[in-house]
């Protein structure tokens, strides 16, 4: 009986530890700038890589708007909207990446356990927008 509850103890503890592996970052952490005027495509995309490398985690963006082109999702990322936070396209389509003939505002190629999630938006300022999965 007493080994029983040893192992499940271990058991939970080794279930803990795995979850608390993940991070929460703000994106403030990476300089991301909510004014609406800042190009964040680099420090974004940056934030993404950063959590990815370094086993992933959650990077949230809180009430505000986020001016970016094509970010791309790496392993193991949740890119939090927070309520009231928009990420807002450039005003042409040239600002974007052309992924399988279509302009993408975030791309999903070919990752694991990564997702896009919150209440935020995206305004794509009259462009087409698309979320695009590599799988072929």
């Amino acid at each position: 009986m007493k080994i029983n509850k040893l192992i499940l103890s271990l058991l939970a503890l080794v279930m803990m530890a795995g979850t608390l592996s993940a991070k929460d970052y703000a994106g403030t952490h990476f300089g991301i700038k909510a004014d609406g005027l800042t190009d964040n495509t680099r420090s974004i995309q940056y934030a993404i890589d950063f959590i990815s490398k370094e086993g992933g985690g959650k990077l949230t963006l809180f009430v505000g708007r986020y001016i970016c082109s094509t970010i791309y999702m790496r392993d193991n990322v949740t890119l939090v909207m927070g309520g009231g936070s928009a990420l807002v396209s450039p005003a042409t389509a040239h600002d974007y990446d052309i992924v399988n003939g279509k302009s993408a505002v975030i791309i999903f190629d070919g990752v694991k356990n990564a997702s896009f999630i919150g209440r935020g938006s995206i305004e794509g300022n009259n462009q087409p927008l698309y979320v695009i999965d590599g799988v072929a």
